[in-house]
């Protein structure tokens, strides 16, 4: 008799949990953030930016141009940790203590994981999936005391191998074989699946960062992959072909109420560079350095293949989420304004400045622009 009711009441269960699960993921008013960040990607080597000699297919980061935003006035810092700090904690490298790599986010900021938990009364799931590189020394529990629910990725800068890599999993690290921007890509597939409350997914690719390589021959299309350019190229095409994989796993109904944030975390290596001054790449304060591409779409997001040209600093994602997530944040927090007013109809401008800094062996560097001048300081 007990088994006979099992049989008949688990299948009613699992249909249950499957309805909480899909009204969890498919509240307008608790929207879902996919936050994708590839590594050492500038506007040079992407659609809807120079017009370069060398450029990437990249379908699927089109098609959300095509139904989102692209903005062109975006600035990062010239480096990997400096930036992630900065989106993580919606504050400049002078005030969040990560000015230089390596870098360490104290446990005193207040994380965009615990910021969000907070201002929605803890309804949000979080997870970070890929690249950390905030922790120094490093600390396999670092995502985790900044609030994710889940970790998943790599603690340092990269990895020296994309087919071998050190893979940190909720504090243990061991050897993982499979092709690194694979198992992220799988890891946020079946994170995003399992969710039962709406969701925020920081998604750090290692991919375009060195080293160089081809990735397996399905996920790119470019010919001739014998220079780093064009391994940079194809690496580029790989992430494009795993955010197709990943978009697409998620039901129809979750995706639609998914914001999706695409940023760059510094500009194109120096050795790569191409639309822009020898030297004048990544770990510069010039634009080569710090312009990087952001793309966003999602519910709310009106205006669809547009472009805006108004100034955005990689920290007003911090508090973009926040007031997209509906909290009311005038005049924005810490160092970050949010741009959520850009995504509609209502132009207002954000910023009639943009900022960034690094510091580099000792050097400070600052370079501060309106809409018609730049001024770099050392």
């Amino acid at each position: 008799m007990t088994n006979k009711h099992q049989l008949v009441l688990t299948p009613l269960f699992l249909i249950f949990l499957l309805l909480n699960i899909a009204t969890a993921q498919t509240d307008p008013n608790q929207p879902n953030i996919l936050l994708v960040i590839a590594d050492d990607l500038g506007v040079d080597y992407l659609n809807g930016y120079h017009n370069s000699t060398l450029l990437p297919t990249t379908p699927t980061l089109d098609s959300l141009r095509s139904v989102g935003i692209t903005f062109e006035n975006v600035f990062a810092t010239p480096k990997c940790a400096t930036s992630r700090a900065t989106m993580m904690s919606g504050k400049f490298g002078i005030n969040n203590g990560v000015e230089t790599v390596p870098g360490n986010l104290d446990l005193s900021h207040e994380s965009i994981f615990k910021a969000l938990k907070k201002t929605t009364n803890n309804d949000y799931t979080t997870a970070a999936i890929g690249k950390w590189h905030i922790s120094q020394p490093i600390d396999a529990n670092h995502a985790l005391d900044h609030g994710a629910d889940y970790f998943l990725g790599v603690m340092g800068s990269g990895v020296d191998d994309y087919y071998k890599w050190q893979k940190t999993t909720n504090g243990t690290t061991t050897t993982d074989s499979n092709y690194v921007t694979s198992v992220f890509t799988d890891t946020s597939i079946d994170w995003i699946n399992d969710q039962v409350k709406p969701w925020f997914l920081w998604m750090a690719h290692v991919a375009p960062h060195s080293p160089f390589h081809v990735p397996p021959q399905h996920m790119y299309s470019i010919t001739n992959t014998q220079n780093n350019a064009r391994k940079y190229v194809a690496m580029i095409e790989s992430v494009d072909f795993e955010l197709n994989r990943l978009l697409k796993s998620i039901p129809k109904a979750v995706r639609e109420n998914t914001l999706i944030i695409f940023v760059g975390d510094n500009g194109t290596p120096s050795n790569l560079i191409q639309d822009y001054p020898a030297g004048h790449g990544k770990g510069t304060l010039y634009q080569g350095g710090v312009r990087v591409p952001l793309i966003v779409t999602g519910p709310n997001v009106e205006r669809k293949g547009e472009h805006e040209s108004e100034m955005i600093q990689i920290a007003d994602i911090y508090a973009t989420i926040l007031e997209y997530t509906k909290t009311d944040l005038p005049g924005g927090i810490y160092n970050s304004l949010s741009f959520n007013n850009l995504l509609s109809k209502d132009l207002v401008d954000t910023r009639n400045y943009n900022y960034t800094e690094y510091r580099d062996m000792g050097v400070y560097g600052w370079a501060i622009r309106n809409k018609q001048y730049k001024l770099i300081s050392y």
